[in-house]
């Protein structure tokens, strides 16, 4: 350690608590300046006299005694390793050191999972910031336990979590989801190098690996599609089942991003926008099933083509007004699933049908991933679950064996 600071222990005799005990603080003397820092020790002017020896009095037994001094040597020596670490010698260095080794003990799951919330409705990331809080309480109600501090959180845990989220009815594309936000905790933890990297718990065995869902990708053959299409319904059911084809025919266009267009967003042939979730412009060639399904239904009247969001709505009033949406439409592929014997479909579907029904038309995969929005090809890949059973049987039926 640099000879020109100096840590030592004080009483702090200034305040005391009811009981008539002073807390014990880390002083750190540099160049003329101190730092106080509290500890959680607290003791009486005879019992700290005792714990340094000054005194012969027998407030405590020589066991306990030994403990304490051990106790306090290891918070010294915790502080004179940060400073020793230091490779330039300046207060503003000391400070910056402090409060960094000060937020690595304070370092806790729930605690980030919050900040991060917080943070995301700052930003207007509904869907983020309602993730971060549903991980939050799927942990606590899985595990039974309140907080977990970050250095706990290794693959031990993330495995004992995962069993038991399995055991409780979790699907496994929830449980990654949920612990895709326990990562961001750990990113943030080991990017600010507030925690040593040997311990992040993400990677290949021994370490953890996120659990991987055994579901098909859900994009919808012909048949099924055609079975939709052709679904005859009125009124407010009509309207949920044409959002639904609506996604289709802009290639999967969020349902979020639909209630959002303008009329300006419209023109030339092409819609042009921006999609919420990447922040990200990018435009497509408006197909003339899109284009019937916009005359029913815009609104000339609303600054939103179709009418269903007002100019002064929140983040979190869109969002949930997306939500209501997206019961209703699903309300209504349920009951269609059922009557005509076809997989079960969600509005989520219509993404995935999109752009394998690009997929089967031969189009390249970077277009396909510029028609929905990717901002990395492998996204797009993600959605590709291959040409569904529907049309691989036809093409390969067509072969001369």
């Amino acid at each position: 350690m640099n000879s020109k600071i100096k840590i030592t222990t004080v009483l702090y005799t200034s305040y005391k608590t009811s009981d008539g005990k002073h807390n014990l603080k880390i002083r750190i003397s540099f160049n003329g300046y101190q730092k106080n820092i509290s500890t959680d020790f607290y003791f009486t002017k005879e019992e700290y006299k005792e714990i340094q020896g000054k005194t012969k009095t027998r407030i405590y037994s020589k066991e306990k005694r030994e403990r304490i001094k051990e106790k306090i040597y290891d918070e010294l020596k915790k502080y004179k390793e940060m400073v020793s670490g230091l490779k330039i010698l300046t207060l503003e260095a000391l400070n910056k050191e402090f409060n960094k080794e000060n937020e690595k003990y304070n370092l806790e799951l729930f605690h980030l999972l919050s900040k991060f919330e917080k943070k995301y409705r700052k930003n207007d990331q509904i869907t983020s910031a309602d993730k971060c809080k549903e991980t939050r309480r799927s942990i606590e109600n899985v595990l039974g336990i309140s907080e977990i501090a970050m250095v706990d959180v290794n693959p031990a845990f993330l495995y004992r979590y995962e069993q038991k989220a399995l055991e409780q009815g979790y699907s496994p594309t929830t449980i990654g989801m949920y612990l895709r936000y326990v990562r961001i905790a750990w990113n943030y933890c080991k990017d600010n190098d507030l925690l040593d990297h040997q311990l992040y718990p993400f990677g290949r065995k021994p370490k953890y690996t996120m659990i991987k869902s055994k579901q098909r990708k859900s994009a919808l053959d012909k048949n099924d599609m055609d079975v939709i299409k052709g679904y005859k319904v009125d009124g407010a059911k009509r309207f949920y089942l044409d959002l639904f084809l609506l996604s289709y025919y802009t290639f999967g266009l969020n349902l979020i991003d639909i209630l959002k267009l303008e009329h300006d967003d419209i023109y030339n042939g092409f819609i042009d926008t921006t999609r919420k979730k990447t922040k990200s412009q990018f435009k497509i060639p408006l197909t003339k099933e899109a284009k019937e399904l916009i005359k029913r239904y815009k609104d000339n009247e609303s600054k939103y083509l179709l009418g269903k969001l007002e100019e002064n709505e929140t983040a979190q009033q869109i969002k949930d007004k997306s939500k209501y949406y997206s019961k209703k439409i699903n309300k209504v592929l349920k009951t269609i699933s059922k009557e005509k014997g076809i997989k079960k479909v969600t509005f989520y579907d219509a993404r995935h049908t999109s752009a394998n029904n690009l997929l089967v038309n031969k189009m390249d995969i970077a277009t396909i991933s510029q028609l929905m929005g990717h901002k990395d090809i492998k996204t797009t890949q993600n959605y590709l679950a291959g040409i569904p059973d529907h049309d691989m049987k036809e093409r390969v039926l067509k072969i001369a064996m």
